[in-house]
């Protein structure tokens, strides 16, 4: 199987870290995104403890990045840098960014993670990327940058789905004025 330029999707979750739940959601996602795109290879940005995901097929990448962050030995500097230089890397050969699994928009520990994933998003859309999620979760967001940061996120996707009315709920407060243009997967 041969992939051209841009014909990649970045499947973005807590993907790898040994959850069964959320590797069960990436493995739903490939399975109807193939459907969609059948010749589209998936990178899936991944902690690296994927045993139990092995399996879905030559067309997926595991990417091992998450495992940048975690790494203790290494400045929180150092860290950052060096991930973002491997996302870029990764979204420039992108044609969609897309959010799949668990609750993956919180603001838990003073929102680090919203805001990496914010930082994702706008390094997404820099490279002309195409951002969507679905059937996300969005937990309860305590405070004023948290909901400035998923008003952002929303903004910037064409498609935004959640996947219960608790998520509706903060997503509607974070963004109730904006209308989201169909999806489509090209």
């Amino acid at each position: 199987m041969r992939f051209g330029a841009r014909s990649r999707i970045l499947l973005s979750g807590y993907f790898g870290c040994g959850n069964l739940g959320d590797d069960l959601l990436l493995s739903a996602a490939i399975a109807g995104l193939r459907a969609l795109a059948p010749e589209t290879q998936f990178l899936v940005r991944d902690s690296g403890d994927i045993a139990q995901l092995r399996d879905l097929g030559i067309n997926v990448i595991f990417t091992g990045i998450d495992g940048v962050l975690a790494d203790s030995s290494r400045s929180k500097l150092f860290r950052l840098v060096r991930y973002l230089t491997q996302l870029a890397n990764l979204l420039r050969s992108c044609r969609w960014l897309i959010f799949a699994g668990g609750t993956v928009f919180h603001d838990r520990n003073r929102a680090h993670s919203l805001i990496i994933q914010w930082i994702i998003c706008r390094l997404a859309r820099l490279f002309g990327v195409r951002i969507a999620a679905l059937g996300v979760g969005v937990s309860d967001l305590s405070s004023t940058r948290a909901r400035w940061l998923m008003r952002d996120i929303v903004r910037m996707s064409e498609l935004f789905l959640v996947r219960d009315q608790a998520a509706q709920r903060q997503r509607r407060s974070a963004l109730d004025d904006i209308l989201l243009e169909p999806f489509r997967l090209e």
